[in-house]
């Protein structure tokens, strides 16, 4: 309940009362110092102290002396004790977070119309001023160190620090007035976010000091080193269409720049940096200052399509012909031979699907020993074809999987080979190497360029 609601409840018993007694008093005329009846205690802990007041009850009987003199009737009594009730306010100009010393004042609010008119029709003269008094008697408030549980803890590199704070078990909350950029030395300032009064209403007691000096310790050295140490740089794209892929193992977090990003050959010299912002994020992520910024790099491992026949080495070859021969082995009779009798490739710089072609070129052998018109060899020649001959380094590379390998059959066959016969047994194929060539290779001429081992 507010004061001034307190009041009107305390003012409508004293009118009840002073009723009763001006009925057996009669009237009269008299001066009220309202001052001399005003109670009032302090209540608390100092700095969260409170106040409360009111009435003595020597006013009851003063006021009831002073309307006695006055000769009204039972109606008019109503209406002077009404009429003095709503008058007679006040309160404290400060009721709550009091200090012992501190010096507050009660306040009368009284109108004065109201006062001169009680006086002039009651003959009531109400007297006041306001009243100053010193806080006094409130408790010492239990405190405690607020830093006594919390952390602070430092990460990072000398220069480059942040700070973190751990609250403790009391639950108050802290900030800091520098979180970055700190260096071994620097000092911070750490501050109680609640105030006295919150941290009271929580915890019935208050820090001891709102804010502490720390001294930042304990972050590493900056110290130089090479920003391209376990640098990776390789390459997606083929030779003359290379894009540079660069990563760090040791630095995950810096970018590295290169001066040129598409069509790279071979041979090429590419200068790899890294910027200003990236040496700075080398510094506060990594603690290293760049010894360098920059490096030569000459481009060798890029993959090219092989354009010549010239360019296959015998380690190619051995290698198809252990595919060759693990697919005869598994798709066609035991009693087929086979031996390679030369090689095309056909290679286009154009952008398609195919940028080479290669044909190994195999002489197949049939042997049938068996009927009554006795042994006899069936001849006809076939290909492992291979799409996309790569070459880096010296080394060939080629999907035997996706290669098409030569189909044997002994019935006529869907396409260009032909069917070849010897008295009354055949096989599938073409029927020479001249046959192959001019029913495979001439008519990619006008799109390829062509070289071969095949001897004219």
């Amino acid at each position: 309940m507010s004061m001034n609601g307190r009041k009107a409840v305390r003012f409508t018993v004293i009118a009840i009362m002073l009723l009763a007694v001006c009925m057996l008093t009669g009237c009269g005329t008299e001066t009220i110092s309202l001052n001399e009846y005003v109670n009032y205690e302090f209540k608390g802990y100092d700095s969260v102290g409170t106040v409360s007041w009111d009435f003595s009850g020597k006013a009851i009987t003063d006021i009831a002396n002073a309307v006695s003199n006055q000769k009204m009737n039972d109606l008019q009594t109503q209406i002077a004790f009404g009429e003095i009730n709503d008058a007679i306010k006040g309160n404290f100009d400060k009721t709550t977070n009091l200090s012992n010393g501190e010096t507050i004042k009660f306040v009368w609010n009284i109108e004065p119309e109201r006062a001169s008119s009680i006086k002039k029709n009651y003959h009531i003269d109400l007297k006041y001023s306001d009243i100053t008094v010193t806080v006094e008697g409130l408790e010492a408030i239990p405190t405690f160190d607020a830093f006594s549980d919390m952390e602070v803890t430092y990460h990072g590199f000398d220069g480059y620090g942040t700070c973190e704070v751990v609250s403790g078990k009391k639950g108050i909350t802290f900030s800091v007035d520098r979180e970055s950029g700190l260096k071994n030395g620097d000092t911070i300032t750490v501050s109680v976010n609640e105030t006295a009064e919150e941290c009271f209403n929580k915890l019935k007691e208050i820090p001891l000091a709102a804010e502490k000096t720390y001294t930042v310790s304990g972050l590493t050295a900056i110290i130089d080193g090479d920003p391209f140490e376990k640098i990776s740089i390789g390459f997606s794209g083929t030779n003359g269409e290379g894009m540079p892929e660069i990563e760090s193992e040791k630095y995950p977090d810096v970018t590295f720049s290169c001066d040129k990003t598409r069509n790279i050959s071979n041979g090429d010299v590419l200068k790899v940096s890294i910027t200003d912002a990236e040496a700075q994020k080398l510094v506060e992520e990594y603690g290293v200052r760049a010894n360098r910024t920059s490096l030569e790099y000459t481009v060798s491992e890029l993959e090219d399509y092989v354009r010549d026949v010239s360019e296959l080495n015998e380690s190619f070859f051995r290698d198809a012909e252990k595919a060759l021969d693990e697919f005869v082995s598994k798709n066609t009779p035991e009693n087929l031979g086979y031996e390679p009798t030369g090689y095309y490739l056909l290679y286009s710089d154009a952008d398609k699907e195919n940028r080479n072609i290669l044909y190994l070129v195999y002489k197949f052998d049939y042997h049938y020993d068996s009927g009554f018109l006795g042994p006899e060899d069936v001849t006809a020649y076939k290909y492992l074809r291979i799409n996309n001959v790569m070459i880096n380094n010296g080394r060939i590379n080629a999907d035997f999987s996706e290669a098409e390998y030569p189909k044997v059959s002994f019935f006529p066959l869907p396409t260009d080979e032909g069917f070849q016969t010897k008295g009354y047994h055949t096989m599938s194929g073409y029927k020479t190497v001249e046959d192959f060539e001019n029913k495979r290779i001439t008519p990619s001429a006008a799109e390829y360029t062509i070289t071969t081992t095949v001897e004219k």
